[in-house]
């Protein structure tokens, strides 16, 4: 199953990519140096993870997560592969645990591994520059395919549509998990659990980070009253707005006002 973080997915560096063969053979990782995607060309191998067993077969991608554990067994002669190692600029930053990923997309994939490694290996350094958005499209691929295939295209165009539709209506007091799910005909526990699945935070969480943005853009760019701004941004009345507010930031509206005045 998909595991993806809340946090923001930044890659910090970009260390190898390699193409390679490992003979029958049995390898063991105690603990992994960095990431890594493994894009499998031909052949199999059986990869032990703590959790479970998965089998490597061509069209296929394996991620190794920082610091696991896991061992490699052979069995096939031929057993080819481009790898990338890598690190995500937070330490927990991980899309996934460790996991393979077979679909009839992933082998779509198969070019951009193949460009990649022949840019990083013989390119310049704007070509190596190239590499890191070629990463991020591979790690996007990937989660696109994932997310398919436990929420169905359908409830992920309502779901789509349900974020489009709190972006409108942000500053509207009445905009509720129960309101939302209704518009749909789902009861709000599975609206809750598929809104969750494709991102990969709760409604009510997605809603009141997108009102705190939105405060952040006012109370910089504007003198109105903390109660004005509140009530533009959806909030029942400031003194809740205030106690959001100061909870995600630190800092009250008014000091996260003055902090940022004082440069203008």
């Amino acid at each position: 199953m998909v595991k993806i973080t809340e946090k923001e997915l930044r890659i910090k560096s970009i260390t190898d990519i390699y193409r390679g063969q490992i003979r029958p053979s049995n390898v063991n990782c105690e603990r992994r140096h960095s990431d890594c995607l493994v894009y499998v060309l031909t052949g199999e191998a059986t990869y032990f993870f703590e959790e479970k067993t998965v089998t490597a077969k061509p069209d296929s991608i394996i991620y190794l997560s920082h610091n696991s554990r896991y061992s490699i067994e052979v069995t096939d002669e031929h057993y080819t592969f481009i790898y990338v190692d890598f690190f995500f600029e937070n330490p927990d930053g991980i899309i996934f645990e460790n996991e393979i990923f077979s679909d009839k997309g992933i082998a779509l994939l198969e070019s951009l591994f193949e460009k990649f490694y022949k840019l990083w290996t013989l390119g310049d350094f704007a070509d190596k520059i190239y590499c890191w958005s070629l990463l991020y499209q591979i790690c996007f691929e990937i989660t696109k395919i994932s997310l398919s295939q436990y929420v169905g295209g359908t409830r992920k165009r309502q779901m789509e549509e349900t974020a489009e539709y709190i972006l409108q209506h942000i500053s509207d007091k009445e905009l509720s998990v129960s309101g939302l799910s209704k518009r749909y005909g789902i009861s709000e526990g599975h609206f809750r659990r598929i809104f969750g699945q494709i991102y990969h935070t709760s409604p009510v969480k997605f809603i009141t980070d997108l009102r705190i943005k939105q405060a952040k853009i006012f109370l910089r760019e504007d003198n109105s009253a903390i109660s004005e701004i509140a009530d533009r941004c959806g909030f029942q009345n400031h003194y809740y707005f205030s106690k959001i507010f100061k909870s995600i930031t630190n800092m009250t509206p008014s000091e996260y006002r003055r902090s940022h005045w004082a440069y203008l």
